[in-house]
């Protein structure tokens, strides 16, 4: 389901797309606007624009997009061109590379996070978490 957004002067701004609860789409997708999924999704995405993941989504496949807001479950690698937005529902399994990178309290990523900078990426340092037993901590 798509809408299309119109500015003040009546002219088209935007079209959103709407992938609705209890739907699943299966297959590799590109487009432009914004992209607003409630359900289930398999399969890699290229869109221009902005992607929202709602806390009931399920992705499972490699998402680029613009920009994205993630409440909901990501199952493969997630590359926005400018900023990612990981909420507290949030569950990742996949690695995150944008240039503003933005976790939530109680989120869950299992994968690496990768900052943007210049069109190159650098990886943030691994942080230990735990020690072994009599291991001193520096």
């Amino acid at each position: 389901m798509s809408f299309i957004n119109k500015d003040s002067s009546g002219q088209e701004a935007s079209t959103t797309t709407i992938i609705a609860a209890g739907s699943k789409h299966v297959g590799k997708f590109s487009g432009s606007g914004n992209y607003i999924v409630y359900g289930e999704v398999e399969g890699d995405c290229d869109i221009s624009g902005h992607l929202t993941l709602e806390d009931s989504a399920i992705w499972k496949g490699t998402i680029q997009a613009e920009d994205l807001v993630i409440a909901g479950s990501a199952e493969g690698d997630v590359i926005a061109k400018s900023k990612i937005k990981v909420t507290d529902t949030a569950r990742v399994k996949g690695n995150l590379t944008g240039s503003i990178i933005e976790v939530a309290e109680g989120a869950a990523i299992q994968g690496g996070i990768n900052i943007q900078v210049d069109a190159s990426v650098r990886e943030l340092p691994r942080i230990a978490t735990s020690f072994a037993p009599g291991e001193k901590k520096s």
